[in-house]
């Protein structure tokens, strides 16, 4: 895998270097991890320090174009870029459905009750 870098801006209000790189590959599309590994040894900074916005690939080609933001620092990269969303368990899912089919089930005993008082 190899990168080049085509472009670098430096945002000093966000305290970033916004890069726009060029990515060879062999095999398949590389992890993201990967490829902030590649950027951060092309920038001279850790991986820790390195958002990967887009890898964006054509179809059945080895090379990619690469969008990655390469912050100051870990801290101020968990300070300005966004929190990822929890996923929420499937268990509360499930229980809460039971409980739904109990009130529909409800109604239907009561007529039944009418049913037989008339």
């Amino acid at each position: 895998m190899a990168i080049e870098i085509t472009e670098k801006n430096n945002n000093q209000l966000l305290a970033r270097e916004e890069v726009t790189a060029n990515l060879s590959f062999e095999a398949a599309t590389p992890k993201t991890e990967d490829v902030a590994k590649s950027v951060a040894d092309a920038t001279k900074s850790t991986p820790e320090q390195v958002v990967i916005k887009k890898i964006a690939t054509n179809f059945g080609s080895r090379s990619a174009v690469v969008t990655a933001y390469v912050y100051s620092s870990k801290a101020k990269k968990e300070e300005i870029e966004p929190k990822k969303k929890e996923k929420k368990d499937g268990a509360e899912k499930k229980e809460e459905a039971p409980k739904k089919e109990e009130a529909k089930e409800a109604p239907k005993e009561e007529k039944k009750d009418e049913e037989k008082k008339e």
